[in-house]
């Protein structure tokens, strides 16, 4: 990885990379086409265009992913919100761990447990329980 600007023609050694290659060629393509690339000097006054273009992607990538989802959960007759618990939940809590993994593994500073992107879910988690021990002192 270089982090020069994208290039979707440029074939992985691997045959593992190829094959992922080969599926991924239509998205890669599309967002190739749709998104311009702000690291290329040409593009380089379009920065406002490519925030926005990506925005949309992952608008209508995310917008797929529940449908997706809702749909095999009305076939095999499992409620919405058990879906979106179990399979919505665990779709975007994966990237975020492996994500993670990456980072500690190729870096020399690694955040403490809990402050990390997930540490909105542990402070939300702990407000209704005060809300609720609060209240229920004030009953009593």
């Amino acid at each position: 990885d270089d982090d020069g600007p994208a290039d979707p023609f440029e074939v992985p050694e691997s045959t593992t990379g190829k094959v992922f290659w080969v599926l991924g060629m239509p998205l890669s393509l599309a967002m190739w086409i749709t998104i311009p690339d702000c690291r290329r000097p040409a593009f380089e006054r379009f920065w406002v265009l490519t925030f926005s273009c990506a925005i949309l992607w992952i608008a209508m990538l995310a917008y797929f992913m529940v449908w997706m989802v809702t749909d095999f959960g009305h076939r095999q007759k499992i409620p919405d919100s058990i879906m979106g618990l179990t399979l919505l939940a665990s779709g975007t809590s994966i990237p975020d761990c492996l994500s993670s993994i990456a980072v500690a593994r190729f870096s020399a500073s690694v955040d403490p447990p809990g402050i990390d992107s997930t540490s909105d879910i542990d402070v939300g988690r702990s407000r209704p329980c005060s809300f609720m021990a609060s209240s229920s002192i004030a009953q009593s």
